[in-house]
């Protein structure tokens, strides 16, 4: 299974919504979770590729400040960060990096 459906398939498990670069003409319904491809890291050995990583900015909004989704992504993924906490409209989104 592609890594990106891997980890869409995830985010539903988590969040129960999941929303890969969604178009400003779709209607979101909270929670949910927004997430799209920010960077690859790749590590070489011997002059040759022998890992990649596709990194992933993975935002779940929820209008509950005090969202327990935030326990479930840190437990749920192997490498993932908090990058950042910001309220617009009364909805607080959480911004996390993921690679996956």
């Amino acid at each position: 299974m592609d890594r990106r459906l891997e980890l869409h398939q995830k985010l539903i498990n988590i969040v129960g919504r999941a929303y890969f670069q969604p178009p400003e003409s779709v209607k979101l319904e909270y929670p949910c979770a927004i997430y799209n491809l920010t960077d690859i890291d790749i590590s070489h050995a011997d002059d040759q590729i022998y890992r990649n990583k596709r990194g992933y900015s993975v935002m779940i909004i929820d209008r509950n400040p005090d969202s327990n989704y935030l326990e479930d992504m840190m437990t749920s993924f192997q490498y993932v960060r908090f990058d950042r906490f910001y309220v617009v409209d009364n909805l607080n989104h959480f911004v996390f990096r993921v690679y996956f």
